[in-house]
């Protein structure tokens, strides 16, 4: 839209023109001007992001355009065509959105500078010492930025559009990656090398994976991975649960504040995106195990006993039933303390300690132990025995670190 206060008067009019004549015919040395200035900022440095060649042709199209707009106090179509095409360029070429502004700001810098040069010159030449022509210049100083200000609104409005579909097709591909990774228990050498190529990232690398099954969790890990985009920190979302991974010498550090008092189930140092389907089937398996009211980060390694009972169950062993049975003509009580003070020394395997956190003399403790072996013929104070009991009476807690 034009500005009718910002029109010079009649007898201005034929300067004005005069001037954007000249400011025109400047044309190259404008682009010139401009390709030195916008060079400074990231990703327009010679050899980065942006040929010189576009940067040429962009340049030289805007400059001439926003003449054309400030002559007639109109935006021209092909203004805003040209501020779409150079928004969605920029955002595919990864230029940074402080680069892409600043170098809009340059527009409007070299046509400024280039009139206040143009009108000194012709005040300088004036034969009554007089500066008309730089005083008529100050009274456009506001349509003329306002002529920048329309196209670089519009270079970013599409520059954050294109941003935001590049974003989402990332993340759309990265999905489909990590499906097809997940759908096998051992996926071929190709399908890994197809799937690191889709996540940019290292195939043989070590990662922490991570897998939630309640909504809370879920929620936490979709918002990080929505902070995280521009990082390795991959996301899946499947029915009832969600899987995160990222390789273990690049791990976020917002994640362990994100997950405190969430459920979880993770495992560190995965060696290579072809282990990760089984490191997830033995996450969520292990899930599965946990009472739902457990809500903190599992560890893998602490999960073992529990992934180890169910594999025996399935086979028809039942060691926690076998205890049941070997201890069922014992008094309840006694049966309790029992089994209070074998699983208090299976977690440090010290008669001491068990003693001192049980508050009982280590005699004691001994005897406890020694009524266990005549009742169960399990001697616990033999490692392979004592694995027996471990996953017969193995329990996760919200207690971080107790794996009995």
């Amino acid at each position: 839209m034009s500005d009718p206060s910002a029109t010079p008067a009649p007898s201005q009019r034929e300067s004005w023109e005069a001037l954007l004549d000249s400011l025109e015919a400047d044309l190259p040395m404008l682009t010139e001007t401009y390709l030195s200035q916008v060079s400074r900022a990231s990703g327009y440095e010679p050899g980065a992001l942006v040929g010189r060649e576009d940067l040429h042709a962009m340049a030289t199209g805007s400059l001439s355009l926003l003449i054309e707009s400030i002559r007639t106090g109109e935006t021209p179509q092909a203004l805003m065509e040209l501020a779409e095409t150079l928004g969605r360029r920029r955002a595919q070429q990864q230029v940074p959105a402080d680069s892409l502004t600043m170098a809009m700001q340059s527009d409007f810098n070299v046509i400024w500078s280039r009139l206040l040069e143009l009108a000194s010159d012709v005040d300088d030449n004036d034969s009554t010492g007089g500066a008309h022509t730089v005083l008529m210049l100050a009274q456009q100083v506001e349509p003329i930025w306002r002529a920048v200000e329309v196209f670089s609104n519009s270079t970013m409005t599409h520059y954050r559009e294109e941003k935001a579909r590049l974003a989402q097709d990332r993340l759309n591909h990265r999905q489909v990656a990590i499906g097809r990774l997940l759908s096998f228990r051992s996926p071929s050498a190709s399908s890994v090398a197809w799937v690191a190529s889709e996540l940019d990232c290292n195939s043989a690398a070590s990662f922490t994976v991570l897998v939630a099954d309640q909504e809370e969790t879920r929620s936490a890990l979709f918002e990080l991975a929505a902070s995280l985009r521009r990082s390795r920190f991959y996301f899946y979302r499947s029915l009832g649960s969600v899987v995160a991974f990222w390789p273990s010498d690049e791990t976020p550090p917002q994640i362990e504040q994100a997950l405190v008092g969430l459920r979880c189930a993770r495992a560190d140092q995965v060696e290579g995106l072809a282990c990760l389907p089984r490191t997830v089937t033995m996450l969520t398996t292990l899930l599965e195990t946990v009472d739902p009211e457990v809500r903190r980060t599992i560890d893998l390694s602490e999960g073992f006993p529990q992934l180890a009972r169910r594999a025996l169950l399935t086979q028809g062993i039942d060691l926690e039933g076998r205890l049941a049975n070997a201890l069922r003509d014992s008094p309840d009580a006694e049966r309790e303390r029992l089994q209070e003070t074998v699983i208090a020394f299976l977690e440090t395997g010290s008669v001491q300690q068990t003693a001192t956190a049980l508050f009982y003399h280590r005699n004691t403790v001994l005897k406890r132990l020694n009524k266990f072996t005549e009742l169960t013929g399990i001697d616990v104070t033999v490692p392979v025995e004592a694995a027996t009991a471990v996953l017969a009476w193995s329990e996760i807690s919200d207690r971080p670190g107790r794996t009995l």
